[in-house]
């Protein structure tokens, strides 16, 4: 995560939005390389996915594609090559996409179908001896 925010950092414009599934993280390395001003949001927000801009940013992580985030990482490859990809050794880690118009239209038509991460979450009290239900 660190190699791909710090290119970012090189490459983005100021206040540019990087979603990837490790929000927290980006935000911290963001900070490291001296841009504060980069919004980190999560892929499995469709709000936020609906908010992105042409130029910004999506990292889709080895390790990080969940039910949640495939439908739109797998439309986003489908819309074209990505900017760049980080690797560890022979593996690659991440890959990064700089979003163009067709790549923005894919992540937002594909956003549009996907359910808020606030109702994916059933946060009512759980019923005797059950944990809390997961959508």
């Amino acid at each position: 995560m660190r190699d791909a925010i710090f290119e970012i950092a090189r490459r983005a414009r100021p206040g540019a939005t990087v979603a990837s599934e490790s929000e927290t993280l980006a935000s911290y390395y963001a900070q490291r390389a001296g841009r504060s001003d980069l919004n980190c949001v999560f892929v499995s927000d469709a709000s936020a996915l609906q908010q992105l801009q042409e130029n910004d940013f999506v990292i889709d992580a080895r390790g990080r594609r969940y039910f949640s985030n495939e439908r739109v990482l797998m439309a986003l490859s489908q819309s074209g090559p990505p900017t760049f990809s980080v690797w560890l050794g022979h593996v690659p880690s991440a890959t990064v996409y700089q979003l163009n118009q067709k790549s923005l239209d894919a992540i937002v038509t594909a956003a549009r179908s996907m359910t808020p991460l606030t109702e994916r979450l059933d946060l009512s009290p759980p019923r005797s001896g059950t944990a809390p239900a997961i959508q």
